[in-house]
């Protein structure tokens, strides 16, 4: 019987503690034996650069400015579940 996966997302403002509640459920789901993955965004890559580069420069107001960093985060996310979904587990 193929495992279980979960991908958990936590989304809100800078500050209002994602971090801190991210960090301790990775520490509870490891405690109880889950192997985790725990990525903070935007990365500290290429994309990650670019939508920093978008979301400070002029073109942020524009409607294309919004597409582009939706698109870039599902690229990474989608990179990095098929990366990971590849690595053994022990």
């Amino acid at each position: 019987m193929p495992k279980k996966s979960a991908f958990i997302v936590f989304e809100g403002l800078d500050g209002s503690g994602l971090t801190t509640h991210s960090r301790a459920l990775e520490e509870w789901l490891q405690r109880q034996g889950y192997s985790v993955i725990w990525q903070d965004e935007p990365t500290p890559g290429v994309i990650g650069h670019l939508i920093r580069e978008i979301m400070q420069s002029d073109v942020r107001g524009k409607e294309t400015s919004s597409f582009v960093i939706d698109t870039c985060f599902r690229l990474w996310r989608t990179n990095l579940v098929r990366r990971h979904s590849q690595e053994p587990k022990t």
